[in-house]
Order: structure tokens, then sequence, then C-alpha cells
């Protein structure tokens, strides 16, 4: 026997072995196949019956919950239309009231209508009434007037002169008299002004409205140097001196740049002009912001501080005229007054020295 090779029967039983072990095989896999399946059923059962009972709550529940809303809807309508019911009742009741309330008004105008038609037909009787002794009153005047006009003739005739040559006599003769009258009373003041009397007379009542007039003065000064900083003067001259140019417009000064190139000397007379001139300054100073305005449009600029200035001015002058209780005076007197705050006489404010003269004058002339 060759080696490797095996006896017949010892193949054959092999062979049945493997036969066997084959179908062994296949019976355990159907048995296990069957088992997985008849799992696979117990558990699709399982589910299916955990799923009807799942759909039958919620089935449930919906049934529930839509009884609920049901309900909750009906409660709703039912408050809605009770409310709606109740507030058609207030607002018919409301427009019975209403028209109740029109009636009586359409009465009272009614009664009204025909009490004006009554007095409408009185005033109609009046006017006829009036229109009559008017013309009645106008025949009289003219009566009147032809009777004075003929009086007068008369008179003119028996006195041989016309009554206007008589009163510009009669005129004359009282122009005359008043003159004669002025002139002796000069001729008495020439002669009496050098009597020591006189002096102290006037020199007391000096003295007594000093005395009563109490002002309080205040020293003030208007310097013309302006030191506003080397920043504020290039901006001056800053586009060819554009703003430098408006503010001397419009002030009517001239504005020399000292050779520091950090102030500023305002050549003139006017002070308002100058307090202008200073309130821009402090403007430029204070404010950054109106730098750039400035710089914008000077000339406009310029404009809007004067015409500030001169409103100011304005409630000055009448401030004046309140103080004093003098009545409305010339708007361009007003003005003077008012811009007498920015001038000084020997360090005084000629605004306040104003207002001082004339309470003095009017109690020395009390």
């Amino acid at each position: 026997m060759l080696p490797g090779w095996y006896p017949a029967p010892v193949i054959a039983a092999l062979a049945a072995g493997l036969v066997i072990a084959a179908i062994a095989a296949m019976l355990a896999y159907r048995a296990a196949a069957t088992e997985a399946t008849r799992q696979a059923t117990e558990i699709l059962d399982t589910a299916r019956a955990e799923a009807t009972a799942e759909v039958t709550a919620a089935r449930l529940a919906a049934a529930t919950e839509v009884q609920s809303l049901e309900t909750a809807a009906r409660t709703t309508a039912l408050e809605v239309r009770v409310a709606g019911d109740d507030a058609i009742a207030q607002e018919e009741a409301a427009i019975a009231t209403r028209e109740q309330k029109l009636e009586t008004i359409a009465a009272t105008l009614a009664t009204r209508h025909d009490a004006l038609d009554g007095r409408a037909d009185q005033l109609d009787a009046v006017t006829k009434d009036v229109q009559a002794r008017k013309d009645r009153a106008t025949g009289l005047e003219r009566d009147v007037a032809q009777r004075s006009a003929s009086v007068r003739a008369s008179l003119e005739e028996r006195a041989g002169v016309a009554a206007t040559e008589l009163i510009a006599r009669l005129g004359k003769a009282w122009i005359d008299d008043a003159r004669a009258r002025a002139a002796a009373l000069v001729r008495n003041v020439d002669q009496t002004a050098a009597d020591p009397a006189h002096d102290r007379a006037a020199k007391r009542v000096m003295e007594i409205a000093a005395t009563r007039y109490h002002h309080h003065y205040l020293t003030e000064r208007n310097p013309s140097n302006l030191r506003v900083g080397p920043e504020i003067v290039g901006l001056m001259l800053d586009k060819n001196g554009a703003l430098h140019e408006a503010l001397q417009q419009v002030s009517g000064l001239q504005l020399q740049v000292n050779d520091d190139k950090d102030a500023f000397r305002m050549e003139g007379l006017d002070g308002v002009g100058k307090e202008f001139v200073r309130r821009a300054m402090n403007r430029l100073f204070k404010k950054p912001e109106s730098r750039q305005a400035a710089l914008e449009d000077p000339a406009a600029w310029a404009r809007r501080g004067r015409g500030a200035l001169d409103q100011e001015i304005k409630a000055l002058g009448k401030k004046a005229f309140q103080i004093l209780g003098i009545g409305k005076a010339h708007p361009e007197i007003v003005e003077l007054v008012g811009a007498l705050n920015f001038r000084t006489s020997y360090t005084q404010n000629q605004w306040g020295h104003a207002v001082e003269a004339s309470y003095l004058a009017g109690m020395m002339a009390d």
C-alpha cells in the first residue's frame, strides 16, 4: 500500500462522518433559525402589542384633549358672546342717552333761534328809529351851522373886523405878552445870577439828591490788548487771514498782531466793536468746536456773533427805560442807550452813569 492512501472502509467511514456532520450542522442551523424566527416573532408581537397600546393611549389622550379644547372654546365663545351682548347693550344705552341730549339741544337751539328772530326784529325797529333820529339830527346840525354862520357874519359886520383877523390879533397879543414875561424872567435871572444864595440853594439840592441816592459803583476797564496765544493767532491768520479780515469788517476795528504772534491789539474807539472781538476770541479759545464753523464761513460766523450782541444791546436799552419808568422811545435811542454799557469814562460804566444821572436829575427836579 502506497503512503498517503487509506483503505476503502476508512474512506467510506470518513465520508459518512462528513455527511453526518453536515446533516447535523444543517439540523443545528435549522433549529437555530427556527429559534431565532420564534424569538423575532415574539419580539414583533410584543412590539405590536406595545405600539397598539401606545396608539390606543394616544387616541384616548387626543380625544380627551379635543374634548377639553372644545369645552374651553365653547366656554370662551359663551363669555365673548355675553361680553359682546353687554357691550352692545351699553352702547345702545349710550346712543339712547346721546339721542336724548341731542333732542334737548335741538329744542334749546330752536328756542334760541326764535328768541334771536325776535331780537332781530327789535334790532331792525331800533335801527330804523336811530336812522330817523340821525336824519333829524343832521337837519338840526345843518340849521345850526347856517344860523351860526349868519350870526357870525352879523357880528363881524357890527365889529368891523373878520373873525380870522381877530384871532390873529389876539394870538399876536398873547405871544407878545408871553415874550415880555419871559424876557422879564430872564432879566431877573441875569440880575440875581451872582447872588450867593442861588449857589447855596443849588448846592443844597445837589447834596440832598446825592445823599438820598445810593448806587453801587464799580470800576471797569476795557483793555485793548488781547493775549490769546499762538494757536488762536494762527487760526485767525489761516486761509490768508479770512477770519481776521471778517472780524475787522464786522467790528470796525484794526486788529494788529504783535511780534511774538500771540496777541492782538484793537485799534479804534468803538466800545461795542471791542466787546464783539473779545467775545469772538473767547468763543474760539473756550469752544474748540466753533473753530471749524469760523473757518468754513468766517463772514457768516462773525455776523452771527454781532447779531447776538446787538440783541443784548437792545435788551439793555429797554432795561434802562424800564428802570427809570420812562415810556417807549425811538428804537435808535434805545440802541444808543444799550450801547453805553460797553463804553467807559474814567473807569465808570456809561450805561450805569446814565441811569445814575437820570435818577439824580429826577430827584433834583422833584
